[in-house]
C-alpha cells in the first residue's frame, strides 16, 4: 500500500519533519489550510513555514525532545492571509524499524466549521429561553385582558342612556376589538414555532382605516395636524388577514406622527 498517497488524500492536514524540524511532507490539505504550498514547504526548516509561536512547531518539538505524542485541542493557526483559524492538533513520533526516532508527524483539524455549530447550538438555546420567556409575559399579559374587556363592556353599559352614547360608544366598541385584537396576537405568540396562518376574509379597507385613526385621534391632534380622507368609494372588498393589516396599518399611522 501507498501509505503517502493515504497521506495526501486525506482531508486533514499532514506535516511530517525529520530529527531536525525539517518539513519532509506537506499533503494537499495542509496547503489549503494554511495557504501554503508543498513546493514552498518542503525542504524547509517548520518555523520558517509557519509563523513564530505556532502550536503545530511547538508540539513537534516537544514529540521530538520526548519521543512521545502530543495534543493540544484549543489552538490557533494563522494563514498566509492573516486569518487565525481554530484547530487541533496532535502530534506522534516516527521511528525507524531500529527504533530510533528520525522525525514527527502532526495532524491538524480545522474547527471552524465546529465552532460555528457551538455558536449555533448556543444561539438556538439563547432563542428557546427567550420563546419561554415570551410565553410566560404572554400568559401574563392575557389576564389582565379579561379584566379589562370586562371594564369596557361595563363603562359601554354606563354610557347607554347618555345622549352623546353614539359617539362615546363608538370608542368603547374600538376599545373591545383592539382588546381582542391583542388576545389574538397573544395567541400567536403561544403558538411560537408553528406555521404562520393568515385568516383571509372578505374586509373594506376603508373601515380598518378608520378604526386605526380613531385610535390615533388623540395624537393627530395632540400634534396639530388633519388627516385627508381621500377613499375611492369604488374600491371593492379585498381578501386579507384583518389583524395584520391592522397592524400594518397602525405601523403606517404611528410612524407619519413620529415623522413630524
Amino acid at each position: 500500500m501507498n501509505y503517502a498517497a493515504v497521506l495526501a488524500g486525506l482531508p486533514d492536514a499532514v506535516i511530517a519533519v525529520d530529527a531536525t524540524l525539517r518539513i519532509v511532507f506537506w499533503n494537499a490539505a495542509a496547503e489549503a489550510l494554511t495557504g501554503r504550498s508543498a513546493r514552498r514547504a518542503e525542504g524547509r526548516l517548520a518555523k520558517e513555514v509557519l509563523p513564530p509561536g505556532s502550536s503545530v512547531v511547538s508540539r513537534l518539538a516537544e514529540t521530538l525532545a520526548a519521543g512521545e505524542s502530543r495534543a493540544e485541542a484549543d489552538a490557533v493557526l494563522e494563514t498566509v492571509d492573516g486569518r487565525a483559524l481554530p484547530v487541533s492538533v496532535v502530534t506522534a513520533p516516527l521511528f525507524t524499524t531500529e527504533g530510533r526516532l528520525e522525525g514527527a508527524v502532526a495532524v491538524v483539524r480545522d474547527l471552524s466549521r465546529v465552532h460555528q455549530l457551538e455558536r449555533e447550538v448556543r444561539r438556538g438555546a439563547t432563542l428557546a429561553a427567550a420563546g419561554r420567556m415570551a410565553v410566560g409575559l404572554a400568559h401574563e399579559i392575557r389576564n389582565p385582558l379579561g379584566a379589562i374587556r370586562g371594564a369596557v363592556q361595563l363603562l359601554a353599559r354606563e354610557l347607554a342612556g347618555r345622549p352623546d352614547a353614539a359617539r362615546l360608544c363608538e370608542y368603547t366598541d374600538v376599545m373591545l376589538r383592539e382588546v381582542d385584537r391583542v388576545n389574538r396576537l397573544l395567541e400567536a405568540l403561544l403558538d411560537l414555532g408553528r406555521p404562520v396562518e393568515l385568516r383571509r376574509a372578505p374586509l373594506n379597507v376603508h373601515l380598518l382605516l378608520e378604526r386605526v385613526l380613531l385610535l390615533h385621534d388623540e395624537a393627530v391632534r395632540a400634534r396639530r395636524v388633519s388627516v385627508v380622507r381621500r377613499y375611492d368609494p369604488s374600491l371593492p372588498a379585498i381578501l386579507g388577514d384583518e389583524d395584520r393589516l391592522l397592524q400594518v396599518f397602525h405601523n403606517l399611522v404611528r410612524n407619519a406622527l413620529d415623522a413630524l
